[in-house]
């Protein structure tokens, strides 16, 4: 199937608009790659970007929800911290740790694919991350990826 510009970016603002800016940013970014001159893929993915002046600022999460978070993955109550994760990962999309955090709560309950995308999230967000890229080398190599997992350890030294 040939790759269709238009398709991918209707996709991007649709998920713009239910505030999914993670998969929007994904589509305008794979049209940016085939079509670098994409105008409307430029313009959407920058306004992914910029903050919303008209929104209020959220305040940063609080120390308080992390210890919580990791109280609860040491505990075993993987599907409450999941879903205390998931929501503070929505509210704070720019959050590294929350990231990181959510990433292992995902390859604790075996779901690698979501845990390697949280993983890499933190990553892009904290480039000298190196949790970050410790959990993500660690999740490819249970995955039996080990050319990823040995660019992720690299990455991470």
């Amino acid at each position: 199937m040939a790759f269709n510009v238009k398709r991918h970016l209707m996709k991007a603002q649709s998920a713009a608009k239910r505030g999914d800016l993670e998969l929007a940013a994904k589509y305008y970014r794979e049209v940016l790659e085939l079509y670098p001159a994409n105008g409307q893929a430029k313009k959407g993915l920058n306004g992914l970007t910029t903050p919303d002046r008209n929104r209020a600022t959220k305040a940063p999460v609080s120390e308080s929800d992390v210890k919580q978070l990791i109280h609860w993955f040491n505990e075993g109550q993987l599907a409450r911290a999941c879903g205390r994760a998931e929501t503070l990962v929505r509210d704070h999309p720019q959050d590294p740790l929350l990231r990181n955090l959510l990433g292992a709560i995902y390859a604790r309950l075996h779901q690698s694919k979501r845990a390697l995308s949280q993983f890499r999230r933190a990553t892009e967000l904290k480039p000298d991350y190196e949790e970050a890229f410790t959990n993500l080398a660690a999740t490819h190599s249970e995955c039996g990826q080990a050319r990823e997992a040995c660019q992720a350890y690299e990455s991470a030294l």
